[in-house]
């Protein structure tokens, strides 16, 4: 949010010299209106959790998954035990990419700033040759 309030600021702060300039200014700040209630929408959208269905499926998919390990025919204790785990690890990963991939402003597959930071800097910077 600090990002955005500073566009905010810097927009307003700036005045426009005519009227041709009054019209770019008004419509950067309908611009930024516009940009700050979608990410509104974005932080709505990224707050919901995961349905309980989805965690349901999972969880109930996992746990046949690996009782289905146990009706394997396999003519040694440790080659079941060890089909037993890799299935019992495919589940877990499939649910910790579920959980990874369900806050996408956290995390190493987080939405970027990087943007933000660009435009933030071609404003400082027009504003300083405006002077």
């Amino acid at each position: 949010m600090a990002y955005l309030e500073k566009l905010n600021t810097l927009a307003t702060g700036l005045k426009p010299s005519g009227v041709a300039d009054g019209n770019l200014h008004a419509q950067l700040l309908q611009f930024l209106a516009r940009l700050s209630d979608a990410r509104q929408h974005r932080l709505l959208a990224a707050e919901t959790t995961i349905p309980a269905v989805v965690w349901i499926v999972t969880i109930v998919g996992g746990a046949l998954t690996i009782a289905f390990g146990s009706f394997l025919g396999v003519p040694s204790l440790g080659m079941h035990l060890a089909i037993s785990a890799i299935l019992a690890i495919s589940g877990t990963l499939v649910l910790i990419l579920i959980i990874a991939v369900s806050n996408p402003f956290r995390g190493d597959f987080r939405v970027s700033t990087l943007p933000f930071d660009r435009v933030l800097t071609q404003i400082q910077a027009s504003k300083i040759t405006d002077r």
